[in-house]
């Protein structure tokens, strides 16, 4: 065996090597991106639920302040007639 045919034989197994390098990295960085759009996703669709729980829950106790404050705008004009010039 010649020094040529060593060489040739080592350049074709470190080509082959490195094609197949490059197929495995091509292959793991698709995978990556897979998996990272689906976590982004998940993690959009949770802060999604969170946020429009947020919005009912701040839409139910609006409305329940704005009761209370008609409730209670009510009770004090009916109980606040009888002394009108109180404050005169």
């Amino acid at each position: 065996m010649e020094f040529s045919e060593l060489i040739e034989i080592a350049s074709v197994t470190l080509g082959a090597l490195g094609g197949g390098a490059a197929i495995i990295f091509g292959f793991s960085n698709w995978l990556g991106k897979v998996w990272a759009n689906k976590l982004m996703e998940n993690e959009k669709a949770e802060h999604s639920r969170e946020l429009e729980s947020l919005r009912n829950r701040l839409t139910h106790d609006t409305e329940s302040y704005k009761v209370k404050l008609k409730s209670q705008s009510l009770f004090l004009r009916k109980n606040m007639r009888p002394y009108p010039n109180m404050w005169h």
